[in-house]
């Protein structure tokens, strides 16, 4: 029996198997009736929309569609704002006075 559909516990329990088998074929993992993942072999994973893509690529991408749509991210002023770990290091150092 060459299976290659299993449930999500059969799964867990034969990891190992379902290992072995992916490399023949893809195995399906079912989750009440409904596909959620395949095991496939690493050199079919090229196979796979956008597994190959990085994210520098997927980066580039939005550069290319924002500018073919003229779109420009809006830039939101940076206020400052307090930071309590430097008042708190500050006030720290002005209690201890360094000697010379």
């Amino acid at each position: 029996m060459d299976k290659n559909e299993w449930s999500v516990g059969e799964a867990k329990q034969q990891f190992s198997e379902v290992l072995r088998r992916s490399e023949t074929q893809p195995q399906l993992i079912y989750r009440r009736n409904r596909l959620i993942a395949a095991v496939v072999r690493v050199d079919e994973s090229s196979e796979i929309p956008g597994s190959s893509q990085t994210i520098a690529d997927r980066f580039a991408e939005a550069r290319e569609l924002f500018e073919s749509e003229q779109y420009r991210l809006p830039q939101v002023r940076r206020r400052s704002r307090r930071n309590t770990f430097v008042r708190t290091l500050d006030a720290v150092a002005g209690r201890h006075k360094r000697t010379q």
